[in-house]
């Protein structure tokens, strides 16, 4: 980048002063005794000419031009950070050069003198500079220059007050017979292109919806971010099917329990490979794509089943009204176990969708088998008349009344061992010993 200044200056000033008509009037090497000689032998066409000495005699980081800014590029699916290029300062002295013997006739200080006049002007006049103002458009030239570099400003700063403070130590430097004479201090301001660092490859995101037409209770949205899948939970609880037979590339399987499952459904095994059934012929499912990884003896189920469910299919919701019912059915964590869960059905759905009331505590998830010990079962919750909290020994510590949902609590509990007492209208009373903080989480009383 050093060497494309030098000659955007060199160019800049033999396109804008008459006198200089060659390059060998503009040279960049030290004025010292090798360049005085170089001067009185100069002549262009058999004629001397005078010469303008450009020496770059310092360079200093620009902080205050410093940024942290980073453009972001992508290239063959990788992102790469280009850090904005850093600023250095070239600090010019430029000094103008005559072949001439002084004589009583000839003076050529003179002649010094107006071609440092002359540069002077020149760039004051052109400053910024500007790569695309002093090269043709397409020229080689031009073209030398980065791309990102070739029309930009470069500032110039020409003739500082405080002056080049050292210019006495460079002409003394310049050799023996080396005589003080003025210069122009310049300095210009060029960008140093910093290393592009690869910032890793491009994430991509996709958003994909699907659902049964006409049941947008069905909807369910995959997010891939970077080609892993993050979807949010389909609140949808079906019993495990267990895989009996894989047909040829996977696709189709034979389960033994369909049932729980319609066309449309998403299925998985580990909640990471997933396909959509397409067909349902008794227990054979034909899947959209094979589910990587199950072999015979996986167990298959809606994708993201949750615990926190608000909303199952049931083998038949006919009947059924928004209210507070109690839950009782085989639990889909332990198969075989039979739970029970209160909760408040806010409506029924087609297709024997019972949607619940949004509870975060809620922790079963049922399994929704056809057959008939495995079918959940409701009925109204009941209310009880009160509970009481008791010491072991028996003695009465707090008493209060359930809400219709059949909920209580008590507050203020030191850790320790206690009994639940409740009596429900027509229902015999019944006892309970737990411990604060509880091992299970919960602290239900259940009616036989």
């Amino acid at each position: 980048m050093l060497d494309l200044l030098d000659n955007l200056i060199r160019q800049l000033l033999i396109e804008q002063i008459a006198e200089l008509i060659d390059d060998t009037q503009v040279r960049f090497q030290p004025p010292d005794q090798d360049w005085r000689t170089y001067v009185s032998n100069l002549t262009v066409g058999g004629n001397p000419v005078n010469a303008l000495n450009i020496y770059l005699v310092d360079l200093r980081e620009n902080r205050r031009l410093r940024s942290n800014e980073r453009i972001r590029t992508f290239e063959n699916g990788v992102a790469n950070d280009e850090p904005a290029p850093a600023r250095v300062d070239c600090h010019y002295l430029i000094s103008a050069w005559s072949p001439a013997v002084p004589s009583v006739a000839v003076e050529p200080t003179l002649d010094e003198h107006a071609l440092l006049y002359q540069a002077i002007a020149v760039l004051m006049q052109h400053s910024p500079f500007n790569p695309s103002r002093v090269f043709p458009a397409g020229s080689v030239a031009l073209n030398a220059w980065p791309g990102p570099f070739r029309d930009v400003e470069l500032p110039v700063e020409v003739l500082p007050v405080e002056g080049f403070n050292k210019l006495a130590e460079f002409w003394s430097g310049m050799g023996q017979g080396s005589l003080w004479r003025p210069a122009i201090y310049v300095v210009v301001t060029i960008p140093v292109a910093l290393l592009t660092e690869i910032a890793g490859p491009i994430v991509t995101t996709r958003i994909t919806k699907y659902l049964i037409t006409g049941h947008p209770e069905t909807e369910e949205i995959w997010i891939q971010i970077g080609g892993h899948v993050f979807s949010p939970n389909r609140l949808v609880a079906v019993g495990n099917a267990t895989v009996q037979v894989i047909g040829g590339g996977g696709s189709p399987i034979t389960v033994n329990n369909a049932a729980p499952f319609r066309v449309g459904d998403t299925i998985t095994s580990n909640n990471i490979n997933r396909a959509a059934i397409t067909q349902i012929a008794g227990n054979n499912l034909t899947l959209s794509n094979p589910l990587a990884g199950l072999f015979v003896g996986n167990s298959v189920r809606i994708a993201n089943v949750t615990p926190s469910q608000n909303r199952f299919r049931m083998a038949d919701a006919s009947g059924l009204v928004p209210g507070t019912v109690v839950i009782t059915g085989d639990d889909a964590a332990n198969p075989g176990t039979t739970v029970t869960e209160e909760d408040v059905i806010a409506s029924v759905a087609a297709d024997s969708f019972v949607i619940l009331q949004a509870d975060l505590s809620r922790t079963r998830t049922f399994n929704l088998n056809v057959a008939a010990a495995n079918a959940p079962t409701l009925r109204e919750a009941l209310s009880a008349e009160w509970v009481t909290l008791e010491t072991v020994a028996g003695e009465r510590l707090q008493t209060t009344q359930t809400n219709d949902a059949g909920r209580f609590t008590f507050g203020d509990l030191h850790p320790g061992s206690y009994v639940l007492r409740t009596r429900a209208l027509g229902l015999a009373e019944i006892t309970r010993n737990i411990d604060v903080p509880s091992p299970t989480g919960e602290y239900d009383l259940q009616f036989p």
